[in-house]
């Protein structure tokens, strides 16, 4: 396996050069034979150069250009922070930082929440600011082409406001000019809401609440969403409240035109005190819907899979022998259509901790991979992946390490060339005015008038595929060392199985 490195420099690298792992593997199908998987080869893992000491892997969006932009937030001295961006190709390597967002828009303890690119090249960017209390998700846009420029920037505006403290947001677009941003908020209660514009970013709608907590103590702790090519928009998040303890993993679709919000479906609940749920991941394929998850004790991989759009679920699987709790799974496609994961986990016996890849063969999931493996030390423990698929056919996969603050060591990168056609160059123009810096400011107007749900605390909510337990996540305001202390709580806990959720598949 592929071992981690344990002291000297890290020599600035581009592109790297590729390294084959391990050896031929075998994937039982469904009809019983085992056809040989060739080890996919990933460039030599390496720290991102120039990247701050801070427990995050940068938010990565591809464009039809062979670049990846990537956007972190960065701590300059110990309490300023600041938006960072850099860009990424296969023949260049990393560009140098540049601060796009200085502390003046950011307020106290802000968090950087997502990142989306259209059709058109242009990237939209959520971020929480404010106070500690009753702070707001921020929106901002700026040509891809110009990322690098912070005059490019629009002036952050507040678009989910009375957003909870502990911070759990994503924005998605469907490529025809719609965006739509999820977060956790308490403008009606604690719970689920929604923003959204039909004019590219230029006019946002008022807070509409999608799910309503069944218990005041609870908070969004985290969420995740994609639009399918029906426009229709697919949701999941967990809940847990302030100690850390889970509730439930939920999921809802929310029709195209954003007025009517289905049902939801329970995936998975907490049976019991020690067991660790949540970071659910999703991805559309077509009619499929994709979620997979953390979940029992301690903490496992779960999939669960929708054939008909999110309307029936199959049972939970453990596609995965290893365990532990490394925050979500990074979920992508290449030009094929085929489904990428990269994860962070640990094998037993003896422990071997890693970043680890896996692709979707038919119904199975290949057995996992390292991209990089070893003994946990105390800087090493690879955790809390991002991964995007470049042109189609290169996979660039970043993550940290779940260490103490004394021994962080930045985010890391490895990329792999898959075996699919890359897609043709697109290149975009810059839009004009769209991201001049003397565009009005965008007005919060409810574009579309969307009925808010009216469901109060102690409201049992259906609870349709009930499953069983998953992870805690608990993002605050500051989450970075909430995360690494749950992590490495995680890692001490004597392994035990589930015993009660299926078997390996």
């Amino acid at each position: 396996m592929i071992g981690h490195r344990r002291g000297g420099s890290l020599r600035w690298s581009g592109a790297g050069s590729l390294v084959v792992g391990l050896a031929l593997v075998a994937a039982v199908l469904p009809n019983g034979r085992a056809p040989a998987q060739v080890a996919t080869a990933w460039s030599e893992p390496e720290r991102i150069p120039e990247y701050h000491n801070l427990l995050t892997a940068p938010f990565l969006v591809a464009d039809q250009n062979r670049w990846v932009h990537a956007f972190d937030q960065e701590l300059h001295g110990t309490q300023t922070f600041v938006i960072a961006y850099r860009r990424w190709s296969l023949d260049q390597g990393w560009s140098t930082p540049v601060d796009i967002l200085l502390p003046e828009f950011l307020g106290l303890a802000p968090s950087l929440s997502g990142v989306y690119l259209d059709p058109t090249g242009t990237l939209h960017l959520i971020y929480f600011g404010g106070a500690a209390e009753g702070g707001s998700h921020f929106y901002t846009r700026a040509s891809a082409a110009e990322a690098d420029k912070a005059s490019a920037w629009s002036v952050p505006v507040p678009i989910g406001t009375e957003a909870s403290t502990v911070v759990a947001a994503a924005i998605q677009g469907d490529g025809q000019g719609r965006l739509v941003v999820v977060y956790g908020g308490e403008r009606f209660g604690r719970g689920l809401y929604e923003v959204h514009s039909l004019d590219e970013g230029a006019t946002w709608s008022k807070p509409t609440a999608l799910s309503l907590a069944r218990r005041e103590a609870l908070y969004v702790a985290s969420v995740w969403a994609e639009f399918d090519g029906d426009g229709r928009l697919h949701i999941v998040w967990h809940e847990t409240d302030a100690e850390g303890d889970q509730d439930d993993i939920r999921y809802l679709r929310l029709s195209a035109d954003f007025a009517h919000p289905e049902p939801e479906t329970v995936l998975a609940v907490q049976d019991y005190a020690q067991e660790s749920l949540g970071w659910p991941s999703l991805l559309t394929k077509d009619e499929d819907v994709l979620v997979i998850y953390q979940d029992a004790y301690p903490p496992t991989r779960w999939i669960r899979r929708s054939s008909d759009g999110g309307n029936t679920w199959s049972p939970p699987i453990r596609p995965f022998p290893h365990r532990g709790g490394y925050g979500y799974a990074a979920l992508t496609q290449d030009s094929r259509g085929t489904i990428h994961v990269v994860l962070g986990n640990r094998l037993q016996d003896p422990e071997i901790h890693g970043m680890w890849y896996s692709r979707l063969v038919g119904d199975t999931w290949l057995p996992l991979e390292p991209i990089i493996s070893g003994p946990a030390t105390d800087t090493f423990d690879p955790c809390c992946p991002r991964a995007v698929v470049v042109q189609g056919n290169v996979l660039l996969a970043t993550w940290a390490h779940n260490v103490t603050q004394d021994f962080l060591t930045g985010a890391w990168y490895a990329y792999t060339v898959l075996d699919a056609p890359e897609v043709p160059v697109q290149v975009v123009a810059t839009p004009t005015g769209a991201t001049d810096p003397s565009t009005p400011t965008p007005e919060i107007v409810s574009a579309t008038p969307v009925p808010t749900v009216q469901r109060a605390y102690g409201d049992p909510s259906p609870r349709a595929n009930p499953a069983s337990p998953i992870l805690w996540g608990v993002i605050s305001v500051i989450g970075v060392g909430a995360l690494a202390a749950y992590g490495r709580k995680i890692a001490a806990r004597p392994p035990r199985d589930a015993g009660r959720k299926g078997e390996v598949k």
